[in-house]
């Protein structure tokens, strides 16, 4: 996978595809860019598609200063400028979904539109003793178990845990405050570009209860609430969320023909 060097750090990134529309993909807290591979996979067949791991996450290199959700969203932008990309469908889960209100606030016309997958627009205070208290395994796999459903595959469970084990924790623990820093609520009346919000109807970390306020205050979004899955619903039901999110870009098309 390719690199490049963004202010004070390097970034890892993909993409796939020849498309004449760009979708992005960003993750959520401790995750990489693998956590979209069945996205990748399937959208890059007829869109271009980038994914990154966020600066401290994956292969991307750590800052010397703290952790801050501004500096995700410039990491994206600087990242689409280098690729020639000046417009794109930007697509963001739990605290990706935050780096896209982000990139709204300072750079609405960037957006083609918006996919809000798991979703707050103001996140509680992050645990931060509890977490200093715990190995990055032991939280990977507390993480496995109340962010994905009881009956997600034992597989999935162990990929989930293996990967937030991975990240450094003063990286895990900086970013988990940084999510929890921010209120947005003021934000999303001002979106004017197609909006989808996505959320399981089992997900405890960003509940439907958020994702329906979130719903109520962007004028013409859609919510599509996933039966059966928790706080992955890219993971846990990629061909259904592959579906849901195919459906809106394609009523974006043909509404922009018209």
């Amino acid at each position: 996978m390719p690199y490049v060097k963004i202010r004070d750090v390097t970034i890892n990134y993909i993409m796939e595809g020849e498309g004449l529309e760009t979708i992005v993909f960003i993750h959520g807290l401790g995750e990489n860019l693998e956590s979209w591979k069945h996205q990748i996979n399937y959208f890059s067949k007829e869109y271009k598609v980038v994914a990154l791991d966020l600066r401290g996450h994956g292969n991307s290199s750590a800052p010397k200063k703290k952790i801050e959700i501004a500096d995700f969203a410039e990491d994206v932008k600087e990242l689409l400028d280098h690729l020639g990309i000046n417009k794109a469908h930007l697509c963001g889960l739990s605290m990706g979904a935050l780096v896209i209100f982000e990139l709204y606030k300072k750079y609405p016309d960037l957006f083609l539109s918006m996919i809000l997958v798991a979703a707050r627009h103001k996140f509680p205070p992050a645990q931060t003793a509890v977490l200093e208290s715990m190995s990055m395994e032991v939280i990977g796999a507390e993480v496995a178990t109340f962010a994905l459903a009881a009956n997600a595959p034992e597989q999935l469970k162990e990929e989930v845990a293996k990967m937030i084990a991975k990240t450094r924790k003063d990286i895990y623990i900086q970013s988990a405050e940084a999510t929890s820093m921010l209120d947005y609520s003021e934000l999303l009346p001002t979106i004017k570009v197609p909006t989808l919000i996505i959320v399981g109807d089992l997900d405890i970390v960003t509940p439907v209860s958020s994702a329906e306020a979130i719903h109520n205050s962007i004028k013409g979004s859609i919510l599509h609430i996933i039966r059966g899955v928790g706080h992955l619903p890219n993971r846990e039901a990629p061909e259904k969320f592959n579906n849901i999110v195919e459906e809106f870009l394609n009523k974006i098309k043909v509404e922009g023909e018209e």
